[in-house]
């Protein structure tokens, strides 16, 4: 299991744009990493609602997942566009976050829609 840690940047500049590019790079990187790997990880939370450990699940094909093609298709679409909207966000001071209800029985594939969509993207699940 990895563990946070912190860094401490001190810029000596008063022009925000070497932030930004600093912070742009950095998460370029950071996403060209996350896709190239063969695993998803997922953050699991105790009862407090804490980060409790996380694991490592092997990424999961979007055809694997038992749903109509237009529905995957339409989640898959909107989250894409969601993540690629996130310096219009920034720019408008609004939260970049984003929640989707998934209902359903137990067993029924609320977990594995989750996991597909992370696996599809690049993403990790907390």
């Amino acid at each position: 299991m990895e563990s946070g840690g912190s860094i401490t940047i001190i810029l000596h500049s008063s022009d925000k744009a070497v932030l930004a590019d600093l912070i742009e790079t950095g998460h370029q990187k950071y996403s060209e990493n996350r896709v190239s790997t063969s695993t998803v990880t997922v953050h699991l939370t105790d009862n407090r609602g804490e980060c409790a450990k996380a694991i490592t699940k092997s990424r999961r094909a979007l055809s694997t997942l038992i749903l109509p093609t237009d529905i995957k298709e339409t989640i898959v679409a909107d989250t894409r566009q969601f993540l690629e909207n996130e310096n219009w966000y920034n720019q408008a001071g609004i939260s970049h976050s984003r929640g989707y209800l998934i209902y359903g029985d137990p067993g029924t594939g609320k977990s594995a829609t989750i996991h597909v969509l992370a696996s599809e993207l690049g993403l990790e699940v907390s």
